[in-house]
């Protein structure tokens, strides 16, 4: 038994799925809509103009039509209706 543990199966370049040379690409939230994923900057511009710097979970739930209380100010951006034939 210990023989066969020794023999772990090498994985040869040919047989990698990524290469550990190139950077992997950082995928989209799949949450997001592309449509609900292009409105993050235009939420963020807004909070912008108010002084509110919003962490990135906090714009993804703005986007998804989501209300968030800061202090005694309540953001909402409304949903994005892409999914209209749901509705």
């Amino acid at each position: 038994m210990a023989r066969i543990g020794e023999e772990t199966p090498r994985v040869s370049k040919a047989q990698r799925i990524f290469d550990p040379t190139k950077g992997r690409d950082i995928a989209p939230s799949a949450r997001l809509t592309a449509a609900e994923r292009a409105r993050l900057p235009e939420i963020e511009r807004e909070l912008m103009k108010s002084n509110i710097t919003a962490a990135r979970w906090e714009l993804e739930a703005l986007s998804r039509g989501a209300t968030l209380k800061i202090g005694d100010t309540e953001l909402h951006f409304g949903m994005v209706e892409d999914w209209s034939e749901f509705s």
